[in-house]
């Protein structure tokens, strides 16, 4: 079986934003990263095939890529070179421990990696 395959290329066909976890601060407030889809490539396991997203530039452990469900945010050109912007999943996401007084933490750096998505994706693309 072959996982996240054609998701992995429409990304890097589309010139995608993307939004992920880099790491998890002093108090497990996790650390958005925001990066430009590359490439993508899959990699064997048995008989099955898993594909990822490779970066620009690498997370803060020097990883550059990750497998499809790890991207939380994209934003792109849709097939009439219209914005496309897909969020739900950042919007959504906790860590599974709870945040004993970081919501708001949590809430404001998920509100900051959608601007600054948008702004990465607008600066890539001169647009105005």
């Amino acid at each position: 079986m072959i996982y996240w395959k054609e998701e992995c290329a429409r990304l890097v066909n589309s010139q995608s934003v993307v939004v992920v976890v880099d790491h998890y601060d002093e108090n497990r407030v996790p650390v958005f990263a925001i990066r430009r889809a590359q490439s993508a490539g899959g990699s064997r396991s048995g008989k099955n095939s898993y594909w990822s997203v490779t970066f620009d530039e690498p997370l803060s452990d020097e990883c550059n890529a990750v497998t499809f469900p790890f991207i939380l945010a994209t934003i792109s050109f849709d097939h009439n070179h219209e914005i496309l912007l897909l969020s739900k999943r950042l919007e959504e996401y906790h860590p599974a421990w709870t945040l004993d007084g970081y919501e708001k933490e949590l809430e404001w750096r998920k509100g900051s990696a959608l601007y600054g998505m948008k702004q990465m994706f607008n600066d890539l693309n001169k647009i105005v």
